[in-house]
């Protein structure tokens, strides 16, 4: 079908089943790491994405991989996905050239989802004289 006949539920449909379901992603406490692999998956594939996470936490089996994800420290875990991630665009790019014209945009799209997902600390309030 075309794309532009897609509906919004459609979509929504799409991505509950091809990605976000397969992969468990509700067993996931924290939203923000959820959203990070979800947008991974998306982009690079379930498989891919599966094996990434999995050796960022050091687990062969996706269930043992919710268990850790739901045991570390967010912050930690977002910065690991977000790295790994950029290192893969820069590996696609170095390896066809082709795709350099895409990098500074996959690399934005990861500092975005960073921004989003993870506003700065505000600043320390500083001590009274």
């Amino acid at each position: 079908k075309d794309i532009a006949e897609l509906t919004e539920a459609k979509a929504k449909e799409i991505y509950l089943e091809k990605y976000w379901g397969p992969m468990n992603l509700d067993a996931i406490k924290s939203a923000t790491i959820a959203i990070l692999i979800f947008d991974q998956a998306v982009n690079r594939g379930v498989s891919a994405t599966m094996q990434v996470i999995q050796k960022i936490m050091l687990a062969d089996r996706w269930n043992q991989v919710i268990q850790r994800i739901n045991g570390v420290k967010q912050n930690w875990l977002a910065l690991e996905i977000v790295k790994q991630a950029q290192d893969h665009y820069v590996n696609v790019a170095l390896a066809d050239t082709t795709q350099l014209v895409f990098l500074r945009g996959w690399i934005n799209r990861t500092q975005r989802m960073m921004e989003i997902l993870l506003p700065p600390d505000p600043e320390p309030t500083p001590e009274p004289l």
